[in-house]
């Protein structure tokens, strides 16, 4: 099974190493240089929908969260008993 993998990830790779070059009339430095700038708009793409998704889930947790269960979890300062916090 594994080499089965290994065996369709080498054909995509030499896949898109013709497209790049053929893309850059066999240039392999323009081509190396373009698979590479690819790559990185990819993983900045993925990172940032990454991140939304991170954040909705974050968003989504909170709203189902009860109130006694948020009001606990967020940080309070510890005053004096009887001390008014609007006081000072």
């Amino acid at each position: 099974m594994a080499c089965a993998v290994a065996a369709a990830r080498a054909d995509e790779v030499e896949t898109l190493v013709e497209q790049y070059l053929e893309s850059s009339r066999g240039n392999a430095l323009v081509a190396l240089r373009q698979a590479v700038s690819d790559a990185l708009v990819d993983a900045i793409e993925c990172r940032q929908k990454l991140a939304a998704a991170e954040r909705t889930a974050s968003r989504g947790f909170r709203r189902q969260m009860p109130v006694a269960a948020t009001q606990q979890a967020e940080p309070s300062c510890i005053m004096p008993s009887g001390a008014s916090p609007l006081l000072g």
